[in-house]
């Protein structure tokens, strides 16, 4: 934050290697693991307190916000497709198939 006045974190953005960012973190793609909903559901679901923090220290949420949305369609679309949302962990969208957008 105090490097550039908040906590909107730019596309792509890489871990410097130099203090003070922990040398642990050099060169990971922050934006993209911080901004998956995977990082969401791990370090943040059900954890108020950690919400909290981030809020406090200026997190921007809403990038979050487009990529659930993503998900939110591509939930409608298969729970129109078979009439449930027991999603297999291996289900993959088609690409060719015309009842999906583009998006999902």
């Amino acid at each position: 934050e105090e490097e550039h006045a908040d906590l909107l974190l730019p596309r792509s953005f890489r871990v410097p290697s130099r203090p003070p960012y922990p040398a642990a973190l050099a060169g990971v793609d922050l934006d993209r693991a911080v901004y998956d909903l995977s990082f969401y559901r791990t370090f943040l679901a059900g954890r108020p307190e950690r919400q909290s923090v981030l809020r406090e220290l200026g997190f921007c949420w809403g990038r979050l916000q487009p990529e659930f949305n993503l998900v939110i369609e591509a939930f409608i679309v298969y729970k129109e497709l078979n009439g449930d949302l027991l999603v297999p962990s291996t289900y993959i969208v088609p690409r060719d198939d015309e009842r999906w957008p583009d998006s999902t």
